[in-house]
């Protein structure tokens, strides 16, 4: 199920880089975000995926970060917790998703 909606200034209080902004800054952050909500094992983002040039946040729950070898083997990279941005390549790389993320 993916549900898309408007974030509220207190889903933004929840993301580590914004949790010290003024609620007048939030509110000038609130026409550019949105929420969109991924069931547990869903898939976000698959390795070598074009990523939208956005800055992506976990607000709830948490995502696996895993590369997958030529071999097929995976390899746990990393866990993201709430709070956390994630998929910077979309931002500040070449746009391609380095690794799959799943939601735990």
């Amino acid at each position: 199920m993916l549900i898309k909606g408007c974030s509220s200034i207190a889903q933004l209080e929840q993301i580590y880089i914004f949790q010290n902004l003024a609620t007048t800054q939030l509110e000038s952050l609130l026409s550019y975000s949105y929420v969109r909500e991924y069931q547990q094992s869903e898939i976000v983002f698959h390795e070598g995926d074009y990523l939208p040039q956005q800055l992506h946040a976990l607000i709830t729950g948490g995502l696996e970060i895993k590369k997958t070898a030529a071999n097929g083997k995976e390899t746990l990279v990393r866990l993201i917790p709430a709070g956390e941005l994630f998929a910077a390549p979309a931002i500040f790389g070449n746009g391609i998703a380095p690794a799959t993320v799943i939601c735990q």
